[in-house]
């Protein structure tokens, strides 16, 4: 036999064998018994027995294939085989392929087999699917209606199931989809707030304290600045009005409360025009008057009032006119300076500046008893007082509004009237979610008769008033 010969016979052998091998694999992947190598989501690789299975690989062979309860399985790494006791979903990619196995010792841990690909893909767990309804209900053993009152009606269940549940979405790592939930009940539960900046500390405390309501209500909040500006704030409720809120809190004051109210969902005004609305405001009247006494009984020669000149229709015009109201009475020498101070920090700075230098120069040797129309403004003008004087002159008394924290924080704490501004939140959180509750049992937002809550204001005094002397 020639070397030719030989060499062709022993080339169409091997051909044979690999063809042989190959289709004995796939026969043996068909019916059980080959062993197929799953990249877990831990990083660890394992060998699983397809025969102990008895299913039919995918034919994409994308998700691993399930292993027995109660089997001892080989691993390619040293140690001794672990047997499988339950079925688990991982808690990392989500995988149902998860299992908890018991080693030597009796040592219990959770192993997931995650997803595969392709041999010609890179192993990947990214593609693990969410929990549903049907996981936790497999794991719990109740029926996908229990799960669902759970969540929309979960007093109907037992103090025990309700437990039960809940713990299973912990095991489970489960994550609620809001949005699928929205579409489902019309429900977004979505309040919108729009206030008109957030550099005076009234805004920022009050909106503080009214996003700390969430853990009551459970009402999550949308909030807007306007800066003042009609045409934007018109911006931001059309914007909140399609994310479909169910109420909204406006403490901005260029749209009317006839307009407000002509959107036809509950809302509740604070501190602004509400003629039209239900509203939160702070007795302004008396929260000026009770600043004019303070100064009087400070022995001040002359008594001033820094505000805005703001329109008889928003409650804090009562400020002005309880000054005004009280100094009369009291035979108190006083002057209102009624500016526009910008709509920044910055442009508040420079406007207050320009007036204490002015104070200073037309009251020079007279002891000045200064009503600023909120904290911020105080705490600004008190800053130039000090850098123009290196400290506070004793000729000077100063007291602000809100008692909010720059009030307390300013490097002399200011004295100031309070606005009780955590009541004055909740009371308003309270109104929203009660005319929310009202529509919600079919009572029209616009039938119901505004309400007008009225606070009574705290008079705090510290560091930059002598009244307690």
């Amino acid at each position: 036999m020639r070397y030719g010969d030989v060499k062709s016979i022993f080339l169409f052998v091997i051909l044979y064998k690999i063809v042989e091998a190959f289709l004995w694999r796939m026969h043996r992947e068909k019916h059980g018994g080959a062993w197929h190598f799953l990249r877990s989501c831990r990083g660890f690789v394992i060998m699983a027995p397809a025969s102990k299975t008895r299913r039919p690989l995918p034919a994409d062979r994308d998700i691993a294939r399930p292993l027995p309860i109660g089997r001892s399985v080989r691993s390619h790494f040293p140690g001794p085989p672990f047997e499988l006791l339950s079925e688990i979903i991982c808690k990392r990619c989500k995988s149902t392929a998860a299992r908890r196995e018991m080693r030597g010792g009796g040592t219990t841990r959770d192993f997931c087999f995650g997803r595969v690909r392709t041999k010609t893909e890179e192993h990947s767990i990214m593609n693990c699917k969410k929990v549903t309804f049907d996981d936790i209900a497999q794991y719990t053993n109740f029926s996908k209606t229990t799960i669902s009152r759970y969540f929309n009606n979960p007093d109907s269940l037992t103090s025990k199931n309700q437990e039960i549940i809940a713990q299973a979405l912990i095991d489970l790592n489960y994550r609620q989809n809001k949005v699928a939930k929205i579409l489902a009940n019309g429900r977004s539960e979505f309040i919108g707030v729009i206030v008109p900046n957030l550099y005076l500390h009234y805004y920022s405390e009050i909106l503080n304290q009214i996003l700390s309501s969430y853990e009551r209500f459970g009402y999550k909040f949308l909030v807007f600045a306007g800066n003042s500006n009609e045409a934007i704030e018109r911006r931001c409720i059309q914007e909140l009005l399609a994310y479909n809120i169910e109420g909204m809190i406006v403490l901005s004051h260029t749209i009317s409360s006839g307009e407000l109210a002509s959107y036809g969902i509950p809302i509740v005004t604070i501190e602004r025009e509400d003629e039209y609305t239900s509203s939160v405001n702070t007795d302004n009247y008396m929260g000026g008057v009770q600043a004019a006494s303070l100064l009087g009984k400070c022995h001040c020669d002359i008594l001033i009032h820094i505000n805005v000149d703001v329109p008889e229709a928003v409650p804090a015009h009562g400020r002005i006119q309880g000054f005004l109201d009280a100094c009369i009475e009291h035979g108190l020498p006083h002057e209102l300076i009624l500016r526009d101070l910008g709509d920044s920090y910055a442009a508040n700075r420079e406007a207050l500046w320009k007036i204490a230098v002015y104070l200073n120069e037309k009251y020079e040797g007279k002891r000045k008893g200064i009503f600023l129309a909120n904290d911020t403004y105080a705490n600004i003008f008190l800053n130039r007082l000090i850098r123009l004087h290196g400290f506070l002159p004793e000729d000077y008394r100063i007291i602000g509004f809100d008692n909010s924290p720059i009030s307390e924080e300013a490097v002399i704490p200011t004295s100031t009237v309070g606005q009780q501004i955590d009541k004055i939140a909740k009371t308003a959180v309270e109104m929203l979610v009660e005319q929310i509750s009202e529509q919600k049992r079919g009572k029209r937002s616009g039938s119901r008769k505004p309400i007008h809550t009225v606070i009574t204001p705290v008079l705090i005094k510290r560091d930059t008033t002598d009244a307690a002397e």
